[in-house]
């Protein structure tokens, strides 16, 4: 069984809940507006983006220090385009985001599988207590 959701008190709690990704709301919340504004920057416009892959930075910790690219995938780090990509999928340009990263469109469905999945909680919860959060 889920843990059951409580509702929050404040607009500290929610800013927490949020962060933290605790709650199937927050998820919801964060994803969404993720993908929107992928949507709305242009892609070009990331290339001004302080950091080129989130992920790069995090992923050492799983390999000992060493990114991915370093040996264990060659020249094709797993995390590397993924945004620029996104962003490509979200303006059409499906070529440009398989050329970004390989594994942009499943990535992609990924997410949209976990948007659904945590919103199809949401409602169910919503039914079972009347409140959205």
């Amino acid at each position: 069984m889920g843990r059951i959701l409580r509702r929050p008190r404040n607009a500290k709690s929610i800013v927490l809940d949020i962060i933290s990704l605790a709650s199937s709301q927050a998820r919801v919340f964060v994803l969404v507006m993720a993908l929107v504004v992928l949507a709305i920057v242009p892609t070009t416009g990331l290339v001004y983006c302080p950091f080129k892959s989130i992920n790069k930075h995090m992923l050492p910790v799983l390999f000992n220090d060493n990114c991915p690219d370093d040996g264990v995938f060659k020249d094709c780090c797993p995390s590397c385009g993924l945004t620029r990509g996104f962003s490509s999928v979200l303006h059409g340009h499906l070529h440009q985001a398989y050329e970004y990263n390989v594994l942009v469109f499943v990535v992609f469905g990924l997410v949209l599988a976990l948007i659904y999945l945590n919103s199809a909680k949401v409602v169910r919860e919503h039914k079972r207590t009347g409140r959205w959060y």
